[in-house]
């Protein structure tokens, strides 16, 4: 279930290019805002998943395309960053301290709405398209496998410290639980157009010793998954390819792209030329399981 706030801050459930308002579902939740009232919903999601289901099935259906996409939490009350969490190219000779900031909570936009640049004389200005997750409940000293399913999504490629990462998730995960992630691969095109970009622009002095270029992405590779899995105490992943060049031109439709995208991408010609890896593995029980120090 995909959930969106639109148009005057309803709520509504979003089905391929369509969606249904769903808002009287909710309205008893209490909350003085939109932000409240999708993360009241977030905190209770689990009380209130059937009525939203049930909203959703009697409901009249709207094109996405004639209406406006909201901001998915408006105003949250704290907004985390990680600056320079990653290295990438040669460009660092060793990973940066951790260092984390934070941004104003009105600096979330919906979908199509225009970034209004204070009148300061910055002179680089850089807008992030992605968010890794919205936590709506306190996690704190989560217990050791007390977790059912750990999803990560677009954020373990800005790590350096990743065996560190999946220790944690091996910590917290449930034997049995499930980890499920989506990353950008480092296929064949990639390291392609990093050896060109290196020839061209990458060894040059002037290059590597700016640090405003060593912001950069570390993608990973299916060989890199697969360990940082068995060093977590997690066994069976399952890796699938997606974003497979020229696949939307030649199958325009999302949900068909997906669905032939899912059985391509785990055969090797397509697999080493996708965008995008998804994984799915299981905490082994720990008498299977021995983590790494």
């Amino acid at each position: 279930m995909k959930l969106l706030l639109f148009d005057d801050f309803r709520l509504g459930v979003l089905r391929g290019d369509q969606v249904v308002d769903v808002s009287d579902a909710v309205k008893d939740i209490p909350h003085t805002g939109p932000g409240d009232l999708m993360s009241g919903l977030i905190a209770r999601f689990a009380d209130y998943r059937k009525k939203i289901e049930e909203a959703a099935g009697r409901g009249q259906p709207r094109p996405v395309s004639g209406v406006r996409i909201r901001p998915p939490l408006p105003k949250p009350t704290n907004i985390v960053c990680m600056a320079v969490n990653y290295m990438e190219d040669g460009t660092r000779s060793e990973p940066a301290p951790i260092n984390a900031f934070m941004k104003s909570p009105g600096a979330v936009i919906g979908h199509g709405d225009t970034m209004v640049l204070p009148d300061v004389p910055a002179t680089i200005f850089e807008g992030e398209a992605e968010v890794a997750l919205i936590i709506g409940k306190r996690a704190t000293a989560v217990p050791a496998a007390s977790v059912d399913t750990a999803f990560i999504i677009q954020s373990l490629h800005h790590l350096h410290h990743r065996r560190e990462v999946f220790r944690a998730l091996g910590h917290v995960v449930r034997p049995g639980g499930r980890l499920l992630m989506v990353e950008p691969h480092h296929n064949l095109r990639r390291v392609a157009r990093l050896f060109r970009k290196y020839l061209t622009t990458y060894h040059a002095r002037e290059f590597w010793s700016d640090e405003r270029h060593w912001a950069t992405h570390d993608f990973l590779t299916r060989g890199e998954l697969k360990a940082l899995c068995r060093h977590g105490g997690f066994g069976r992943p399952r890796l699938s390819a997606f974003w497979i060049p020229y696949s939307r031109r030649f199958v325009p439709d999302p949900e068909r792209r997906f669905q032939l995208e899912r059985r391509l991408g785990r055969w090797p010609v397509f697999r080493h030329w996708s965008s995008v890896l998804a994984l799915e593995a299981r905490r082994l029980p720990a008498t299977r399981s021995r983590l790494s120090p």
